[in-house]
């Protein structure tokens, strides 16, 4: 048999599916038509396929269609709409038709789309509509009364019919109980007996309405009503329990049914009751009354003379006490049932009569009441021994023939031969299968032929069928057939035609082929499932060859199924097992034998050699005898968040290293400040011999380089504060050129390749220029033998969020080299401080630390390529800035170097800086107020507030306040005071939208004298 390929198979699933599907191009023509759309069409496939929807309906609908369809093209998104549409035949049906966008194989557009025919639905609506309205009609128009009462006993509803039978009108009763609407009945007219007829109206609703509610049971009762004008009526109510969705009783409903005929009528049958007693007596058969306690309470001559007893010694006898036991139990139980409504008013029994002659007989039973609202049963027996004698004989004959027709397991029937113009017959004869599969008894089955229970879309094929049939005497078909119900019930059919009672028939054995159609679907839907599953889906045999590989599988492997059948998974391990990896598979495999799931991880090669992690979770599959014939793994892609484990853990890391770098850098740039002003103070005031110059120059220049240290410190904890602007980073690169050319030597050439388009970034320039010549540095390291340095930049488009990449528009700034490379194992750990592979003396280790923290600070991420022996590519990604206005602080001309005579509140926690900047602060004439907190300084602001010009303070201090909450608080007791901040590291920087921002006058710590006069004396002028 050849191989069905999965275009094929496709194929065939959509003309299995019962609902019309379509495909068409942006010409609105139709490419591809499924069995179901065609037959809806009423039009064959060639009549459809390539046809432009003009073609195949009227203008309108078509132009509907077509704009539909253009929706789709348009917006790329799901269209459901109702439509109405014309078959070929001019039937017009109602439809909802989903339609979505897809490509085809050269990738343009179509419109893929389901329609579902709801006409049917539509009139069933329709049809539900009129019902409730014709449910209202009629219980207004019935002859009789309605009415409804809440839980309280308050009428909620009369029909028509109720309120003109009692003289009432809505009004009158409506929101009344019985009392309160009969209390208006009455007056000083109203005569006694119907003033007392009225209140025992009123009692007995009352109390019937309570006997309800209490046990949910339904009344029924006569009631008797007199009017004013004296006439008298009877009527019976049927009183029942009203219920809500949960089941519980909310109120009562009754129906109240006129029998003032039926009462006159009983009046007379009373009259003319010895005339029918002379009647009963008359008759043959016996005849007798009992009451539902089993006592005869009438019998005529017949029932007497059968009995051989006389009426008066049987009247008042139970059925006990004139049959034996088990006789008499019998007929008691089957009267109980008959009573009860659950038997119906026949039986047949076996008696023996007064001489001991045994009788087969047949009683006729009816129920009825008598004046005093007993119930009673009339019985009239009919001797039937000759007859039953015959039918005994006759129906063994007919259950050895129905034993034999009814123990196939099959559906057999059979019917008259066809008629001239080739018309079956109707069914002479069904077994018991047939009337149980199609769900009509035998007798309704005899009453019909074979075309009312062939499906519709069969019937066309009939004739070559008939007609085979008719020529060879047998044939083999499959057909549908339809139940009672409206069941649709595929089946395989064998027709014979055979000779009974001298007369040509049809008889026909079919097998019903559901349950071998709903396996085959089922396999078809469990093929679909694997075949589009988001996971792996993997089938070995017992040894673990790979049998099946799903569609996932080859998507992420890049391995076919020709490539990996027979072969066993570990192939795709990435390495030689460690011991770990050997103890892992040795579980696997003692886990599934034992025929329990195994979970687990592995990382395994892609045939692209790339690595990746996968959840695993494999189970064996058994047969019946529960012998493991198969293994199945179900596995997930989870590289991405292996990935995403591993930088939040790295992330957490270097957070511990920057809180650690930054707390070290504050401390350190306080006592830097302390020591630069210090040697500038004593150079500036004291006259130094040659040494002694020398020895402050070493001091200045080691406090100097320890300041460099420590802004490393800080730019690696994203803790320096950042001044940004509005910059090219072309410009930016260009400009470092030649720098970076006399840096690296003359054995390494420098390459620049400049993005087109502009390169824009909201960057502090100094920052990105640290960036480029610390990874210059690291290049030029790397390559102690000479090579090839190459700075790229390049502006790109992020779609997805992969890893540490974020959607948006970006600036890329490559810096790759030829030298060494950095192995896997040392690449995890390059931007951690102070980790270094450098000998001792060459590096500090904060280089790539303080890259990591400028980009992070500057809201991008780097990605390292890197290959041992073929260098390192380091791809730094920077948001583009989009918008034309720079930001960032404003940069002032330097002012001069002078003192002045303002007030200043001089705010700082370490005592030699503030000590300091007050020696310098005085020395030049300002008069100095100072705290060492942000509470002292608002003691001091207490006293001196209107005197103070310029407040400035440190950023971080203790307790509660920092700066710049104090300077905040302050401009509102003084909006005209001068601010100006300072501090070695402030997180207050990181923000874009802090206030800190706004400043224009902030001083890093450590500073020297003369910056701090520069930007007190710029703040206040």
């Amino acid at each position: 048999m050849q191989a069905t390929s999965f275009q094929d198979i496709l194929i065939q699933i959509i003309n299995t599916v019962a609902d019309p599907i379509f495909v068409m191009d942006r010409q609105h023509r139709v490419l591809l038509a499924n069995d179901a759309c065609c037959q809806f069409n009423q039009r064959r496939r060639e009549e459809v396929v390539g046809k432009n929807v003009r073609d195949l309906f009227p203008r309108d609908e078509a132009d509907i269609m077509r704009a539909n369809d253009e929706k789709v093209f348009l917006t790329g998104q799901e269209n459901v709409n109702e439509e109405k549409v014309t078959d070929a035949r001019g039937t017009v049906h109602t439809v909802i038709v989903k339609k979505n966008l897809c490509r085809g194989d050269a990738g343009e557009l179509l419109v893929v789309g389901v329609l579902r025919d709801i006409t049917e639905q539509k009139r069933t609506e329709a049809a539900l509509q009129e019902s409730e309205m014709q449910y209202h009609s009629l219980v207004q128009d019935l002859p009789c009364g309605v009415f409804r009462k809440d839980a309280a006993g308050r009428y909620i509803f009369a029909n028509d019919h109720f309120l003109q039978r009692n003289g009432l009108t809505a009004d009158e009763i409506l929101g009344k109980t019985p009392h309160e609407y009969l209390a208006t009945r009455l007056d000083v007219r109203t005569s006694e007996s119907m003033r007392q007829q009225r209140t025992h109206l009123g009692i007995q609703g009352h109390d019937n309405h309570q006997e309800i509610m209490g046990t949910g049971k339904t009344i029924i009762l006569d009631e008797v009503l007199t009017f004013p004008d004296g006439t008298t009526k009877y009527f019976q109510a049927v009183k029942s329990p009203v219920r809500d969705a949960a089941g519980r009783i909310i109120g009562t409903q009754g129906v109240q049914f006129d029998i003032t005929e039926r009462k006159q009528a009983e009046q007379a049958v009373a009259r003319a009751r010895d005339f029918l007693n002379k009647i009963i007596n008359a008759v043959a058969d016996p005849i007798f009354v009992k009451d539902r306690r089993h006592r005869y309470v009438l019998l005529n001559e017949a029932a007497c003379q059968f009995s051989g007893h006389k009426a008066a010694d049987m009247i008042g006898k139970t059925t006990h006490d004139l049959f034996p036991p088990e006789l008499a139990k019998i007929i008691c139980a089957h009267d109980e049932k008959f009573f009860e409504g659950r038997q119906d008013g026949t039986s047949e029994l076996t008696l023996a009569d007064g001489l001991g002659a045994i009788h087969h007989t047949i009683t006729n039973m009816s129920r009825f009441q008598d004046e005093h609202g007993q119930e009673l049963m009339v019985g009239v027996v009919r001797d039937i021994t000759q007859r039953e004698q015959a039918k005994t004989a006759l129906r063994q004959s007919e259950d050895r023939y129905r034993a034999l027709f009814n123990h196939t397991q099959s559906a057999v029937l059979l019917n008259a031969s066809p008629d001239s113009e080739g018309r079956p017959g109707k069914f002479i004869e069904v077994n018991d299968v047939a009337c149980r599969r199609l769900g009509y008894t035998r007798e309704e089955m005899l009453q019909l032929t074979p075309l009312a229970i062939i499906a519709p879309e069969i019937l066309p094929k009939m004739p070559p069928i008939l007609a085979k049939l008719k020529s060879a005497g047998h044939v083999v078909w499959e057909g549908l057939d339809v139940a009672k119900d409206g069941r649709r019930i595929p089946v395989e059919i064998h027709s014979h035609m055979i000779e009974l009672n001298g007369q040509p028939v049809v008889m026909s054995e079919t097998r019903d082929l559901t349950d071998w159609k709903q396996s085959e679907e089922q396999l078809r839907k469990l093929s679909r499932a694997m075949e589009q599953s988001p996971v792996s889906i993997v089938i070995t045999n017992p040894k673990g060859n790979i049998e099946y590989v799903n569609p996932k599988f080859i998507n992420v492997t890049g391995y076919t199924l020709a490539e990996v059948a027979g072969k066993n998974p570990r192939f795709l391990k990435s390495s030689n097992p460690t011991v770990d990896q050997v103890k892992q598979y040795k579980q696997l495999w003692a886990t599934i034998l034992s025929g329990n799931e195994w979970h687990g991880e592995f990382q395994n090669r892609k045939k692209n050699g790339e690595l990746f992690w996968e959840s695993a979770s494999i189970s064996p599959i058994t047969d019946p005898d529960g012998k493991i014939t198969h293994f199945l793994a179900v596995k997930e892609d989870i590289t991405s968040q292996k990935l995403l484990e591993a930088e939040f853990r790295q992330a957490q890391k270097m957070e511990a290293f920057g809180r650690l770098a930054a707390g070290v850098a504050h401390d350190f740039n306080n006592m830097l400040t302390a020591i630069l002003c210090s040697t500038q103070i004593f150079e500036i005031g004291n006259p130094l011999d040659e040494y002694q110059l020398g020895a402050l120059a070493e001091i200045t220049e080691a406090a100097n380089r320890a300041a460099s240290l420590t802004r490393q410190l800080l730019m690696f904890s994203r803790r320096q504060a950042i001044q940004l602007k509005v910059l090219e980073v072309n410009d930016v690169t260009d400009g470092m050129s030649k720098m970076l050319r006399r840096l690296i030597g003359e054995n390494i050439s420098l390459k620049t390749r400049y993005g087109t388009g502009g390169t824009p970034v909201f960057a502090d320039p100094n920052m990105l220029e640290q960036v480029l010549l610390n990874l210059s540095v690291n290049s030029r390291d790397a390559m102690p033998k000479g090579g090839e340095l190459t700075i790229c930049t390049e502006a790109v488009t992020i779609t997805e969020a992969t890893g540490r990449r974020k959607p948006g528009r970006f600036i890329r700034l490559s810096v790759s080299d030829t030298g060494s490379g950095i192995s896997a194992q040392n690449l995890e750990h390059i931007f951690e401080p102070f980790f270094t592979t450098k000998e001792v003396g060459k590096g500090t280790g904060l280089g790539l630390a303080t890259v990591f923290g400028i980009v992070e600070q500057h809201k991008g991420w780097i990605e390292v390529e890197s290959e041992i022996g073929r260098g390192t590519t380091f791809h730094i990604f920077l948001p583009r800035h989009e918008a034309t206005a720079e930001t960032g602080f404003i940069q002032r001309s330097k002012p001069r170097e002078r003192g002045g005579k303002e007030v200043i509140l001089l705010v700082e926690d370490e005592l030699s800086v503030r000590t300091l900047a007050r020696n310098i602060l005085t020395r030049h004439g300002y008069q100095v107020y100072e705290a060492g907190s942000g509470q002292a300084a608002l003691d001091v602001w207490q006293q001196h507030g209107p005197q103070i010009d310029l407040l400035f303070t440190d950023m971080v201090m203790p307790g509660q306040m920092t700066g710049l909450e104090l300077g905040q608080q302050l401009l509102k007791d003084k909006p005209g005071l001068k601010l100006v901040y300072t501090s070695g590291y402030t997180d207050e920087m990181l923000d874009e939208g802090s206030e800190l921002l706004k400043s224009s006058y902030f001083l890093n710590k450590p500073y020297s004298p003369e910056l701090l006069l520069r930007m007190l004396r710029t703040a206040l002028d």
